[in-house]
């Protein structure tokens, strides 16, 4: 978690959080995944300095690993033109896991934790039958 990512990489990041977000009233069940998505856990204005994005990004790797193997941990970071051109989920952090058992013990851990002062929010993000990801209530 050093250099920041090449450009087709935050295009995925950003469409993999983009596919999070659409749709998410069609999902009907709260089947786990390996990807957990969490809100609450950061703001914009701390991710406007990339080391501190970058040390967000690592703490939660390490703080995550505690509930199994971690593989890619993507902070949806603000856009450096200007609050007008973020993403709308700016500072969701997602994380992958290398099983949905391990995603399924942090989603438990960390859903209405607190996190500076903030409550932090936990969901699954799954494939849905056309193959967009969702975000699983």
């Amino acid at each position: 978690v050093g250099a920041r990512l090449p450009e087709d990489d935050a295009r995925k990041r950003r469409r993999l959080s983009r596919d999070a977000n659409s749709d998410a009233n069609d999902v009907t069940d709260d089947r786990s995944s390996s990807v957990v998505v969490l809100r609450g856990l950061t703001t914009r204005e701390e991710l406007m300095d990339p080391s501190e994005a970058e040390e967000i990004e690592k703490e939660t790797a390490l703080e995550c690993a505690a509930f199994g193997e971690v593989r890619e941990v993507r902070v949806v970071r603000p856009n450096p033109l200007g609050e007008a051109f973020d993403p709308e989920d700016v500072g969701f952090v997602f994380l992958r896991f290398a099983d949905d058992a391990a995603a399924e013990r942090a989603q438990k851990s960390l859903h209405g934790r607190t996190f500076a002062d903030r409550p932090v929010v936990a969901e699954f993000v799954r494939r849905g039958g056309d193959g967009a990801s969702r975000r699983a209530a």
